[in-house]
């Protein structure tokens, strides 16, 4: 075990291995406390570094907060971030495991301390991680407040020529409005791959693209680059990426820009402000206002649908007599209304509608006698209507015959029968009468038909 005094060294003397193995050890969250409730992972050991309580949510969200935490303790709290501290309050979180594993490393740290003693302005541990994430200078100052990296209302993209107007621009935009821009000269740090950079800012911290258009923009290959780059983030996204700004003639535009509407500052009329309308161009709504927006969406959907649905329940339900009711208990109460009634001579009969309740078991029991029902035509009444179809071609019948009965019948004179006619009462003088009164018999009856049929 290591003397006192190299128990006291500041903790930025520990190297990667004793920091990854204790984040290792502390970043999995614990549910059982400690007897005092303090949390027995990375947030119980932030709780007793003493880190405010407004970098919690950004600890939180980060890959590695147990590293994140001993940063920022040795760099807020140099004189007390020390070895022995950290040991003590690893012993009052209750975790002996990260001190057994942890020692070894935490030696072998000391022993190189000694060895290579510091030269005067003290060693800083580098987080690899971190500095991946650093494009601009906004970000170097972010991090090391324990921040997220910056955001960009936009990017502003223009060539050489146009510098003059690219700086009012930003000028106006920042100082006035109170926007945050990001330009590739003034923010990017040396070192970063430029493309790769602006490629990722583009897409991933600025919400819009500024493009100051003018003839010597897209003789930029470059410039040209990072439009179609950010053309084609526009299109897969489904946003408006693209703010393409003019501020001089700059001749016929190039098929890929002039389909999009272009913010003209050469217009000088009273009600047209170019920069208030680059402003609110600009403008993305947050998370918060399009969480409140889709509230208030389906607040209306469900306040349509019921309304619907209370319409739909009041309006009443409105069949066609073709469709009558199969229960035999309201057969007999539905009949009067869907037959009518009456002479049967009526050429045509008029549809009946029927409206019913929500409750067939509601309707009321009508006894109507049978021989003023008209059959109907439901699969239930086959039967019947066969029968009733008998009884009513029956007396059709019987009233044509009755009819026939009434007509006067003609006179037929009466002769004394010669002895020439007796002579000639032969069998087959007989038949032939016989066929004739059948002749004339059945041309009588249909004459009578004919005629009934007509009245």
């Amino acid at each position: 075990m290591n003397s006192v005094e190299d128990l006291n060294c500041n903790i930025v003397v520990l190297r990667s291995k004793a920091r990854n193995l204790i984040s290792s050890l502390l970043n999995p969250v614990k549910l059982i406390r400690t007897e005092k409730g303090l949390p027995r992972d990375w947030e119980g050991l932030a709780q007793l570094c003493g880190i405010p309580g407004e970098l919690m949510p950004s600890l939180q969200n980060d890959m590695d907060p147990a590293g994140k935490v001993l940063r920022l303790w040795s760099e807020n709290s140099k004189d007390a971030a020390t070895i022995a501290k950290l040991f003590e309050f690893l012993e009052e979180l209750g975790r002996y495991d990260v001190l057994d594993d942890v020692t070894p490393f935490v030696g072998e740290d000391l022993k190189y301390h000694q060895e290579h003693p510091p030269n005067g302005l003290g060693i800083q541990s580098f987080d690899l991680e971190a500095d991946k994430c650093i494009l601009t200078r906004d970000d170097v100052i972010r991090l090391n407040q324990g921040l997220e990296p910056q955001t960009y209302d936009a990017f502003v993209l223009f060539d050489d020529d146009d510098i003059d107007f690219a700086t009012e621009l930003i000028d106006t935009m920042e100082k006035q409005y109170n926007m945050k821009f990001c330009v590739k000269e003034r923010d990017l740090v040396v070192g970063k791959c430029e493309h790769d950079a602006v490629i990722k800012l583009i897409s991933e911290r600025c919400g819009r693209l500024i493009v100051i258009v003018s003839a010597a923009f897209f003789n930029s290959n470059a410039n040209t680059f990072f439009y179609s780059v950010a053309q084609s983030i526009g299109i897969e996204q489904g946003l408006r990426k693209i703010i393409p700004c003019i501020y001089k003639d700059c001749g016929p535009l190039p098929a890929r820009i002039s389909h999009y509407s272009k913010l003209d500052f050469r217009r000088r009329e009273p009600f047209f402000n170019s920069w208030e309308k680059l402003h609110d161009s600009l403008m993305i709504p947050q998370s918060c206002h399009k969480l409140a927006v889709n509230t208030r969406c389906q607040a209306r959907t469900l306040t349509t649908k019921a309304s619907l649905t209370d319409l739909k329940a009041s309006i009443p339900i409105v069949r066609s007599v073709s469709n009558p009711s199969r229960s035999p208990d309201s057969k007999n109460s539905l009949k009067p209304a869907l037959h009518k009634s009456g002479n049967t001579n009526e050429n045509h009969a008029k549809t009946t509608h029927v409206k019913f309740s929500s409750s067939m078991s509601n309707l009321p029991q009508t006894q109507v006698p049978e021989d003023k029902l008209i059959p109907s035509t439901s699969s239930n009444n086959l039967g019947n209507t066969a029968e009733k179809q008998v009884k009513k071609s029956t007396s059709f019948y019987k009233k044509i015959i009755n009819f026939g009965s009434k007509l006067p019948k003609p006179k037929v004179k009466c002769e004394e029968a010669s002895p020439k006619t007796v002579e000639e009462n032969t069998p087959e003088k007989k038949q032939k009468k016989e066929k004739e009164k059948k002749w004339f018999t059945l041309k009588n009856h249909k004459r009578k038909v004919a005629l009934m049929v007509e009245t």
